[in-house]
């Protein structure tokens, strides 16, 4: 620089600052989750030319369509490089800066080639796991009866019967989760906890059936068991607990045997095991003469079945007796396979048959007995003995034809001179004694009442049913009969042994009786009265 003598030199310095560039690139990695093109992701710097790194122009938005943030003109130096994430929540996402695990790295501006960051942001998948409640009276199932467990297609370990191990899910999309279920099993709940965006239940379509089925060596349309399932979606970094309830049921069948004359309309009442408080199964029905009504699915436990009405019958455990007019039906229950579904898939069996009651008369007793009336006087004394041996001949309801029987002969037995007829059918019976050669009947008693002295006598039977003593009793007297032998005895002097054409007459208790004698000369009177007598010689 020149400078007069006495003057001024003047020389101009222009500084210039030193800028550089600096480009952070993002890449964002969705892990198996649909992209979000509305995603941003806040990038800040922070160094010489924004030192607080909140100034107007430090901070940029990247999204999926704008992947680079570009800052030009910075001044040189060091920079801080950090990504905010919205609301300040990282935890759906994991972050490396420059490779390093973190939301924060570095760069250095200078002249020249741009400084360079890369930032990758990986969206966290979710987790499904999937626990297990039975209902199942019986116990605990074992592992035979464990359903098969899909998420997403892929089969879920199971860890014990009721938990099955976390599965690794891509977040926000739609995953099946779906169990198919061996035989006696049904689905009756399915319940989710944690972060999980439940779909609208579906059922369960085509190619859920074909994943299930292919997991266990099955082609479609050989489907036996229950598939259930539903749809939801996982949220980045979230568990979703998924609960399956099943519950163990079996078969009832009502099977209806009619062996009524009629037939007829048979009313029933299936009472089913209660839950939580409910009935489970309360159904009432109707069978038409023979039949069976199924049910099937029904909750494992304690059954019974009432029948309730039968029709145009009342219906009795047994028939009445008597039943003289064929009235009622009775019902017997069988059950083969017990009343309980004691284990999944069980079929148990209520089988009523109903048989119109037949036609059974009333009974009653018949006692007949005969004895010796020592003193004649038709009644029964002190001391006067029972008659063993002496047949009587029974008619009526249940001896049309007649029968006869003998009072018993032997002195020892109890009944001795007793005929016992117990259970015979009621109604009107004649009883009649045997010609009574050498006695004659003195006295008739029928129930304790005396009657003019015959061999034969009718007799009420009587409902036993309605009275222990109600017997009918008949007794017959009888008592031995006597004789008279008259001998004429001649002495003409000449031998002449012809003796006959003697007249006698015999008198006494009103008999009058006459005869003549032989040549033998004996007259014989028999079967008489025993009385005091008067013979005369005519």
């Amino acid at each position: 620089m020149d400078a007069p003598a006495g003057g001024q030199g003047k020389h101009t310095i222009t500084n210039t600052i030193l800028e550089g560039d600096l480009n952070v690139v993002k890449t964002i990695a969705w892990n198996g989750a649909p992209g979000d093109a509305s995603q941003t992701f806040e990038i800040c710097i922070q160094g010489p030319t924004y030192p607080n790194g909140n100034e107007t122009g430090a901070c940029q938005d990247v999204n999926p369509g704008n992947t680079t943030a570009q800052w030009k003109d910075l001044e040189i130096g060091a920079y801080t490089v950090t990504e905010n994430f919205p609301d300040g929540d990282s935890a759906e996402w994991t972050t490396t800066v420059d490779g390093v695990s973190g939301t924060t790295g570095s760069a250095t501006v200078a002249t020249g080639t741009p400084a360079r960051v890369e930032i990758v942001n990986t969206l966290r998948r979710g987790r499904v796991i999937v626990h297990k409640l039975y209902d199942f009276p019986g116990g605990t199932p074992d592992s035979s009866w464990q359903p098969v467990v899909t998420v997403n297609g892929d089969s879920a370990k199971p860890n014990g019967l009721h938990d099955w191990d976390p599965v690794d899910v891509p977040a926000n999309q739609p995953i099946d989760v779906t169990e198919l279920l061996p035989d006696g099993w049904t689905n009756v709940d399915i319940t989710f906890e944690g972060q999980c965006g439940q779909q609208t239940p579906e059922s369960v379509i085509d190619n859920l059936i074909n994943q299930a089925l292919s997991l266990v060596g099955l082609d479609v349309g050989v489907l036996s068991a229950e598939l259930a399932g539903d749809t939801v979606m996982v949220t980045p970094g979230g568990d979703c607990e998924v609960t399956f309830e099943n519950r163990a049921v079996g078969t009832v069948e009502v099977t209806k045997v009619d062996q009524t004359t009629a037939g007829g309309t048979w009313n029933f009442d299936l009472n089913a095991p209660e839950r939580d408080g409910e009935d489970t199964l309360d159904e009432q029905f109707s069978i038409v003469g023979d039949g069976t009504k199924t049910e099937t699915g029904v909750p494992a436990g304690d059954y019974s079945v009432t029948e309730t009405n039968p029709g145009e019958y009342g219906s009795i455990e047994e028939c009445p007796e008597p039943n003289p007019n064929g009235e009622g039906v009775y019902t017997t229950v069988a059950t083969p396979f017990g009343t309980s579904i004691d284990e999944p898939g069980k079929l148990i069996r209520f089988v009523f048959t109903n048989t119109s009651c037949p036609v059974v008369l009333a009974t009653g007793n018949l006692v007949i007995e005969k004895w010796n009336d020592v003193d004649g006087d038709g009644d029964r004394d002190a001391g006067e003995d029972p008659i063993g041996g002496w047949e009587v001949t029974v008619t009526g309801p249940q001896f049309p034809g007649g029968a006869t029987f003998t009072t018993e002969s032997n002195p020892n037995d109890l009944n001795f001179g007793r005929i016992i007829l117990a259970g015979i059918y009621s109604g009107s019976y004649n009883v009649t004694e045997e010609d009574p050669s050498g006695w004659y009947v003195t006295g008739l008693i029928v129930d304790g009442s005396g009657k003019s002295p015959s061999t034969t006598t009718n007799v009420e039977v009587m409902d036993d049913s309605l009275s222990s003593y109600n017997d009918a009793v008949v007794e017959f007297g009888n008592r031995e009969t006597a004789s008279v032998r008259v001998t004429k005895v001649v002495n003409d002097q000449v031998g002449n042994a012809d003796r006959s054409g003697w007249v006698f007459t015999l008198t006494g208790c009103g008999i009058l009786k006459t005869a003549s004698t032989g040549a033998s000369g004996v007259i014989l009177w028999e079967n008489l009265v025993p009385c005091l007598y008067t013979v005369r010689e005519a």
